[in-house]
């Protein structure tokens, strides 16, 4: 049985601790001479499914951008690390960990390691960012 609610109840699952913000003198030594980088998101819908682009990794954080057809992939995923999803544009209806949520412009969801969810339904167009962390230590 699927029960529908919006997915602010799923966002407190646990807090992350991220620190002071360094002063640019502190940082570290991998951020040192490293260039500046820019881009556009290219919102092309496909005709099925997603399309997944990388934009940037750092710090062993993974940031993606996703666009979605009205025909998403609904096949069950569960992940080894955390995941921070926004819907940038459109909407989108997710099953998380049994519990079927509904996610439009300016929503987000964090999806801890382990956690089982799946895509349902999405509006053609639908633009996502996904900031994926890295697997736990063992």
């Amino acid at each position: 049985m699927v029960v529908r609610v919006r997915c602010p109840v799923l966002r407190v699952r646990r807090s992350v601790i991220l620190g002071p913000v360094e002063a640019p003198e502190q940082r570290s030594p991998n951020a040192v001479g490293r260039t500046p980088v820019s881009g556009r998101l290219d919102t092309t819908v496909p005709a099925r499914g997603e399309r997944f682009v990388d934009l940037a990794a750092f710090g062993g954080l993974r940031v993606e951008h996703i666009v979605s057809s009205d025909t998403p992939d609904p096949g069950p995923q569960v992940r080894d690390w955390d995941e921070w999803v926004l819907v940038v544009a459109g909407s989108a209806h997710l099953e998380v960990a049994g519990v079927e949520c509904s996610l439009a412009g300016g929503d987000w969801i964090l999806l801890p390691a382990g956690t089982p969810h799946r895509v349902l339904r999405t509006a053609s167009g639908t633009q996502w960012i996904a900031v994926h962390g890295p697997a736990p230590l063992a």
